[in-house]
């Protein structure tokens, strides 16, 4: 997904995010709190990330944007 962001929108930088924020699990076997992160960037730049929070759906959507924000903030600075 953030690979074509990156592409459809022409930016520098894309993110997607995915998963389970609660209150409860559609899938079997995936727990609530599992989160999928990826991040694109100039020149092959990729970072993917599995990440796994806990709290209520506010918190684990909270927690997901801090976690996002922060990563793409250490990227833009390694550019």
């Amino acid at each position: 997904m953030a690979k074509r962001a990156r592409k459809l929108f022409n930016s520098d930088f894309a993110i997607s995010a995915t998963g389970i924020a609660g209150p409860t699990s559609p899938e079997k076997g995936k727990t609530i709190g599992l989160v999928y992160v990826t991040i694109t960037g100039p020149d092959g730049y990729e970072e993917v990330y599995d990440k796994q929070f806990i709290g209520t759906r506010a918190d684990i959507k909270f927690r997901t944007a801090q976690f996002i924000l922060n990563r793409l903030r250490l990227a833009i600075l390694k550019m």
